[in-house]
């Protein structure tokens, strides 16, 4: 039978998943996601290494959020807010078909 110190430890170890959990989805859900249809209406891709070209011709090699002039960095850079998506972040590593050269 398990001593109260290991009951204490495993219950507060399991409370603390449950109560973790409902967070880390609602910071992945603030993520905009290539299959969103706000990213689809902006035809926004999260890699733009990946951007088919012949699909977006905007497109140009070394077009990302990180360099375009509607992105704001957030927190350690990775993501950011744009001026054109409302309520949701985007990788600094994504470019859409918005893409506008920072001054």
């Amino acid at each position: 039978m398990p001593s109260n110190r290991r009951r204490l430890l495993l219950g507060t170890s399991a409370g603390a998943l449950l109560w973790l959990t409902p967070l880390a989805r609602a910071a992945d859900d603030a993520v905009l996601r290539d299959g969103d249809s706000d990213a689809q209406s902006i035809d926004y891709q999260s890699d733009a290494s990946r951007v088919n070209r012949a699909r977006f011709p905007k497109y140009a090699p070394g077009q990302t959020c990180q360099n375009c002039a509607l992105f704001t960095p957030v927190g350690d850079g990775r993501l950011g807010s744009c001026e054109i998506v409302f309520g949701k972040l985007v990788a600094a590593t994504a470019w859409c078909g918005s893409w506008e050269k920072k001054a």
